[in-house]
């Protein structure tokens, strides 16, 4: 089924994010597949939750949104964190 082969592809998503330590990657602390959760109007739905490390300052895309134009120094940076997470996850 659709719903299986996503769960599938979440998973395999969730076990590489469990091996990562990296400065630029956001930490995954944990998964709980099927949390109970209640709505306002009484009613119930089974959900996936998952538990990151807070990024105080959100994150990259936050960051990008909230300004028109870089310097390019900023930029260099921007880029350069990004292809550090990248190898990271493709180590």
């Amino acid at each position: 089924t659709q719903t299986g082969q996503a769960r599938r592809l979440m998973a395999n998503e969730i076990k590489a994010l469990t091996k990562i330590r990296h400065k630029n990657v956001i930490q995954l602390f944990g998964v709980h597949w099927d949390a109970d959760y209640p709505h306002k109007d009484g009613s119930r739905s089974i959900v996936m939750v998952i538990a990151l490390e807070l990024a105080p300052n959100g994150g990259l895309l936050d960051q990008i949104l909230s300004k028109e134009v870089f310097s390019a120094e900023v930029s260099r940076s921007y880029f350069r964190q990004l292809i550090e997470a990248v190898e990271a996850l493709h180590a």
